[in-house]
């Protein structure tokens, strides 16, 4: 007998060549002369089998779980990989959008300042009508607020200033406006000893 090893490994020839010499002798009583024998198949018994088979899927089942855990590990590597690199990219993003938000910003505030020094009243109501923009945006906004209130200034003059009662035109070149005239026409002729009235009413 032999073992599995010893049939599969280098001693296969050798036991080849037993078989050979051993089977000759046999064959030989009946005039047959073997020449060559080869191994080309192996059996093993059923439980043998069995037993082998269950090893070498344990195996197989340990190796899956060692490459699957290097896998596993391998991924976890590249997800730190990639989320070390996303925070450092938004980082750098958020630092460009502040330092081009802050150009922006005081670019405006140069412009504001320009607007203002040219023109202070046109300044004042170019950001009451964004403030009316922003404040109704939707219709169904609600503001409760004083109609003498500053905020409406620009919707009583384009000025801002507060509109003061207009005197009549004659007044302010001093003259003296004229006496209502009334007259008073009567629809049916004149009797005797009566007669039109007309003149100027205090």
């Amino acid at each position: 007998k032999r073992t599995i090893k010893e049939v599969v490994s280098g001693d296969r020839a050798e036991i080849m060549d037993i078989i050979t010499e051993a089977a000759s002798k046999r064959a030989a009583e009946f005039g047959i002369e073997i020449v060559d024998v080869r191994i080309k198949k192996i059996e093993l018994p059923t439980e043998v089998s069995t037993s082998v088979y269950r090893r070498m899927e344990a195996e197989r089942e340990q190796d899956a779980k060692q490459l699957r855990s290097q896998g596993e590990a391998e991924a976890v590597r590249i997800r730190a990989a990639a989320d070390r690199e996303s925070v450092e990219l938004v980082a750098l993003a958020e630092r460009d959008a502040d330092q081009i938000r802050g150009e922006g910003d005081g670019g405006a505030a140069d412009i504001y300042a320009q607007a203002y020094n040219q023109n202070s009243e046109f300044y004042a109501l170019y950001r009451s009508l964004n403030a009316y923009k922003k404040t109704f945006n939707d219709r169904r906004d609600i503001l409760l607020i004083q109609p003498d209130s500053d905020f409406f200034r620009y919707f009583k003059s384009l000025t801002g200033s507060v509109p003061k009662s207009d005197p009549s035109p004659i007044s302010q070149r001093g003259e003296t406006p004229p006496k209502e005239r009334v007259e008073t026409v009567s629809p049916q002729p004149l009797a005797g000893g009566e007669k039109e009235v007309s003149g100027d009413l205090d």
